[in-house]
């Protein structure tokens, strides 16, 4: 939460701090209101739309706060721009700042740069002296770039690629990943064979043989098997380990 100090010099009798004790009452805090509300900035130079003020005095009318704002327009103390809703508070700087600090200095140039053509900014500059007139911003300049040149055909881009890689002592044809795309001389690489599950073992034909089909397993039933399984008992006996996985039913 920010806050902002008030001049005690402000209830003197002063000719400076006259203006304040001969407004009314509701002038009064309408005064006080601009540059202590949570919309101020340090400058004084920040945005108070009027819908704004009216939320805060809605026992007055739109007609009677706009006196107000005219009498203290008058008074030489704010500047306010219904149409854009920007104001100046031109001693708020000046009242909650004894000394411009780097920071603030830095942040009255940010709003100033925020409101930078508007007429309340220029003057604010008027007032304040050591801000002095706004920046000139030169024209930005296009970068230097290199002339343009067309892109080589299709064919001469080929060829110079070719011409570079022999200099280096490399193939023309570039490292292919296995059974991916084409090999050097285009010949096409062979795709592997897909794989399907076979339980038969290497080497061996699927073709089962008559004497494999009339000799089943001593003492063993196939009659409830597959084909493909009466070949796996046929092949894999009893005692041997894949034999007695396949007929505790592991397989």
């Amino acid at each position: 939460m920010e806050y902002r100090l008030i001049d005690s010099g402000i209830w003197d009798l002063s000719p400076e701090n006259r203006f304040f004790l001969d407004l009314a009452t509701l002038e009064k805090a309408l005064f006080i209101f601009l540059f202590s509300n949570r919309f101020t900035h340090i400058s004084g130079l920040y945005l108070l739309p009027f819908e704004q003020i009216k939320a805060r005095f809605a026992d007055l009318s739109e007609a009677k706060l706009l006196k107000m704002l005219r009498k203290l327009e008058q008074s030489e103390r704010i500047c306010y721009d219904r149409k854009s809703g920007i104001i100046l508070v031109k001693s708020l700087l000046r009242r909650q700042v004894k000394k411009i600090n780097p920071a603030v200095a830095n942040a009255v140039k940010r709003q100033l740069a925020l409101f930078a053509g508007h007429p309340l900014a220029k003057k604010f500059r008027e007032i304040y002296d050591e801000f002095g007139e706004a920046p000139s911003q030169a024209p930005r300049q296009a970068p230097i770039e290199a002339p343009c040149q067309a892109p080589p055909v299709k064919g001469e881009r080929e060829k110079e690629k070719g011409e570079k890689e022999k200099e280096k002592g490399a193939s023309p044809c570039e490292p292919v990943l296995p059974f991916r795309g084409q090999a050097c001389g285009g010949q096409e690489k062979k795709e592997p064979p897909a794989f399907s599950p076979s339980f038969s073992r290497a080497g061996k034909d699927d073709s089962v043989s008559p004497s494999r089909k009339e000799n089943p397993p001593p003492g063993e039933d196939l009659s409830g098997l597959d084909e493909e399984m009466r070949l796996m008992y046929r092949d894999f006996p009893a005692d041997s380990p894949i034999g007695r996985c396949l007929r505790k039913g592991w397989y």
